[in-house]
């Protein structure tokens, strides 16, 4: 099954803080969201968010940025989920998430965070979280930043035997201005594991560490 997008897929654009000035990851979202054990996916062009809050409990959030006449998909836990590796690299463009923004799929099941561009920005504060069992994915072919205090998160809750495992794919990493990578239990339950792959990893006053 595809879902077909057009000879020059439109950029995507998600714009709203509701005046926060301050964002973490117990905060309760509002923005889009859908039922839970369903997939909230964005599709298209580059992708911009801004303010904005992603929220899919117990269920899969999926950004693909490309440039391709369509993708493939298919039905998986949680609802359904993106073929991006068979998008050519060359097609793939770029991701940001800035001011305070937040992805989460938090609950008491499994929930899947995937992220598949060229280039992935996280900055300006910006949360990508879970605190269930599942996988947080981020696959970019060029460059992942986080910056200015940006997290992304795995905390392991009562709810769930082990917190989701973070996954992240780059050539090049940077990490920088208090952002960070944490997977965090309060001790009642494991830790998820944090695996990244990497050419080069540039770490500049940034946090990369599992607590617990």
């Amino acid at each position: 099954i595809g879902l077909g997008l057009g000879s020059n897929p439109g950029s995507i654009k998600i714009n709203d803080n509701n005046n926060k000035t301050t964002l973490s990851e117990n905060d309760s979202l509002s923005g889009l969201s859908v039922q839970p054990q369903k997939t909230l996916a964005l599709v298209g062009g580059d992708i911009n968010i801004s303010g904005g809050t992603i929220n899919a409990t117990n269920g899969r959030i999926e950004l693909g940025s490309l440039n391709s006449n369509s993708v493939d998909f298919q039905k998986a836990e949680n609802g359904f989920t993106f073929d991006f590796d068979d998008v050519a690299d060359v097609n793939l463009k770029n991701i940001v998430l800035d001011n305070l923004s937040a992805l989460d799929v938090s609950g008491n099941r499994n929930g899947f965070i995937k992220i598949r561009s060229s280039d992935l920005n996280i900055l300006g504060e910006s949360i990508i979280s879970s605190n269930s069992s599942g996988e947080i994915a981020l696959e970019s072919t060029n460059s992942i930043v986080l910056d200015d205090q940006s997290k992304v998160v795995s905390q392991a809750s009562n709810s769930s035997e082990k917190g989701a495992s973070i996954l992240i794919e780059t050539k090049q990493l940077s990490i920088s201005n208090a952002a960070q990578i944490a997977s965090i239990t309060d001790g009642k339950s494991n830790a998820g594991n944090i695996v990244i792959k990497g050419i080069s990893i540039n770490l500049q006053n940034a946090i990369s560490t599992p607590e617990g």
